[in-house]
């Protein structure tokens, strides 16, 4: 499972995402879709721990992956 809970992450003084908040169950398929910029692929660096969020937490399968990057 990866649970977001108030991920807020961004580049230089702007926000690529605000405050999101998702859980994707284990056998769950998910689709992101969206224009340019609007942060899908932000979204998913922070899955593995490519980006340190600048609030809120990523957690798959119950541990932080800020603690430890899948």
């Amino acid at each position: 499972m990866i649970e977001v809970r108030g991920l807020t992450s961004g580049y230089g003084d702007g926000a690529a995402v605000a405050d999101v908040s998702v859980t994707i169950d284990d056998g769950e398929f998910v689709v992101l879709a969206g224009a340019n910029g609007s942060g899908k692929t932000t979204l998913v660096r922070h899955f593995n721990a490519l980006l340190e969020p600048d609030a809120g937490t990523v957690e798959v399968d119950g541990v932080d992956v800020t603690e430890s990057p899948v």
